[in-house]
């Protein structure tokens, strides 16, 4: 950790500077994005963005199905979770479960799933994971029983 960084406090801004939360600040993360990451984000939605509009739905709900890389199908999970296609990300379990059976990719997907824990369909999806035993991953587990956990308070 560096000792020279210095973080202005939000009180301390002069009046009128727009200063904000970012949306992030509210969101649930195993594992923070890597720069390369937010890379691919951007490159998704910059995709999406560009698309026809009357392409944009289909090029945001991208499907994964068999054989796709699993740099593409964390790609399509990412940019999923970031422009709140929550549906979309939601129809993407099945195919995870039968297609992608890493350990990467369920880390990714069931942890940032978790987001949307308050809906049902996400708590079930979430329970099944666990009950189901899919993850060989200890972190992922615990992460994902200890967020169900407080739901349940």
């Amino acid at each position: 950790m560096r000792d020279d960084i210095k973080f202005t406090p939000l009180e301390d801004f002069p009046e009128g500077e727009y200063v904000g939360k970012s949306k992030i600040s509210d969101w649930h993360f195993l594992d923070y994005p890597t720069t390369y990451e937010i890379a691919m984000i951007i490159d998704y939605v910059a995709k999406s963005v560009k698309a026809p509009e009357e392409d944009r739905p289909v090029t945001i709900k991208m499907p994964i199905s068999k054989g796709l890389s699993e740099e593409k199908v964390i790609w399509i999970i990412q940019g999923l979770f970031y422009t709140n296609e929550v549906d979309a990300y939601v129809r993407l379990e099945p195919l995870i479960r039968r297609f992608y059976l890493f350990e990467i990719i369920y880390r990714r997907y069931y942890s940032l799933l978790v987001n949307w824990l308050p809906q049902k369909h996400v708590q079930l999806l979430l329970m099944n994971f666990l009950i189901d035993n899919l993850s060989t991953d200890d972190e992922l587990n615990q992460f994902v029983a200890i967020a169900l956990a407080k739901i349940e308070e």
